[in-house]
């Protein structure tokens, strides 16, 4: 059995910065969202220079070229999931993704530099469509379904359903 840990990360490498295709795709993202000339002139110098600034993390699909890989990415096929309560899990990703598409909304409304979401991050959708590609333990709160005989320890009732 293989365990892994994951931790979030926020590195991006200065010298990535420099690379005049990266500046190319910033400026026509910039281009497209409408931002404030001088705001993207800004991040154009800032670029040129190698600078890291705060949100510098928000350019790595640029420096990649692509959609950045997701967790699910990494976990071979097969691999067994526990999710402890799932339906929390669940709910926890439809409230990100509202939080997503409202931070979205509030960054095209000033314009400034944000890429496209989907670049960053999965859609609640998305993410349960993803951990439907694996077999599952899901964890729920235990609920006894009988009172326990005096001295004898809680039943516990365990149910089975594929996922």
């Amino acid at each position: 059995m293989t365990d892994a840990t994951i931790t979030r990360t926020r590195y991006v490498p200065p010298s990535a910065l420099k690379d005049p295709k990266l500046r190319d795709q910033v400026a026509l993202r910039a281009a497209e969202i409408g931002m404030v000339r001088k705001e993207a002139g800004e991040l154009r110098e800032t670029l040129e220079n190698g600078l890291l600034f705060p949100g510098a993390e928000l350019l790595m699909p640029y420096v990649y070229g692509r959609a950045l890989d997701t967790v699910f990415d990494y976990v071979p096929a097969g691999a067994l999931l526990w999710l402890i309560d799932p339906g929390r899990i669940l709910a926890e990703a439809n409230r990100f993704a509202d939080t997503i598409a409202k931070e979205t909304a509030a960054a095209a409304l000033k314009p400034s530099f944000h890429p496209p979401p989907d670049a960053l991050f999965l859609g609640a959708d998305t993410f349960e469509r993803a951990l439907g590609n694996f077999t599952a333990v899901e964890v729920g709160s235990l609920v006894t379904v009988a009172s326990p005989r005096e001295g004898w320890a809680a039943p516990v009732e365990v149910k089975r359903r594929p996922v």
